[in-house]
Formats: structure tokens, sequence, C-alpha cells
């Protein structure tokens, strides 16, 4: 694989972990971004990456004709052997019955005599600071796979490091 050319698809937490992942072991690494009003990709997510991973705007088209990749702003990625498309990840936590509420939606709130849910339609998490902590009781923290390094440090410093009061 070291003389291979990637393309991860969609700059989700999926997609900027398999960039990650594939860093060290791929000649071209590039992750393809479509941004869009419903996006709700957070930037940071660029920051996470290593050095090395090529971010490029989304794909507008395929041409597997002469093995090129078409991108929205008009440029052409040639010579790709492979596409990963990420699809993102599916939250659940079966074993935190309590914390999850499917029938809530978008940003609606959960109702007040109950703990805030943190899965709902399990695209992503809610009630969580920092996506770390859960504000209803910031004892309780999961660690993000996006970021779990950066994460897993800042949790085993609590001793230095305290969240803010409400």
């Amino acid at each position: 694989m070291p003389d291979k050319l990637c393309c991860a698809a969609r700059i989700q937490s999926s997609a900027t972990g398999i960039a990650a992942d594939l860093n060290p072991l791929v000649k071209r690494n590039v992750l393809s971004w479509r941004q869009s009003e419903r996006s709700n990709t957070p930037v940071v997510l660029l920051n996470l990456l290593p050095q090395g991973v090529e971010v490029v705007v989304g794909i507008q088209q395929f041409h597997p004709e002469n093995h090129t990749i078409e991108l929205l702003d008009g440029t052409f990625l040639s010579d790709i052997d492979e596409i990963i498309f990420s699809t993102g990840y599916q939250y659940t936590f079966p074993f935190l019955p309590q914390y999850h509420n499917s029938s809530i939606k978008g940003n609606e709130e959960g109702p007040q005599d109950q703990p805030q849910p943190i899965v709902t339609d399990g695209t992503h998490f809610r009630s969580l600071w920092r996506d770390l902590f859960y504000i209803d009781d910031p004892t309780l923290a999961f660690i993000n796979q996006a970021c779990y390094s950066r994460q897993s440090s800042f949790l085993a410093d609590r001793e230095r490091t305290r969240t803010p009061t409400l």
C-alpha cells in the first residue's frame, strides 16, 4: 500500500479517522470535503488531521474512462488507486437506555423532568460539553473516536483541568 494514492470522501468523524489511519501507509492521502448549509461538520476536525493529508473540495463527478475525479472547484485528481466512502458512525449506547430518546428531533429539548438525551437519531451526540462531558452529570464522559487521544489526555488530567460550573 505504500505506493497507493487514496481518497476518502466526506469529512466527518469517520473520514478523518480513516485519513489519519491511512496517512503513514500511503503515498498520497486526499480527503474530499463538501461543505453545505446542512453540514454540521466542525472545522476543528481539520486541525486533528496529521500533516500530509491533503484536503480538497467535494467531488463533482467520477470519470472512470480516464481514472480521474472532478472536484466541485473544477480541478481534477488523477491516478487515485482507492476511493473510500465514509458514511459516518451510528451512535448507540444500549447499556445506557436512560440517555436515548429517538422521539426528539433536531435541536428539540427533552422533557425537563428527565435526563437530557445523549443520543436521539444516532447521527451525533447531544448534551455533551466539548463533546466529552455529559452536561447534566459531568462525572460521565464519552471519548470520541475522532479525537480520542486529546480527550483521553484531558480526562486523565482532571486534577489540573476543571469543567465550568453551570
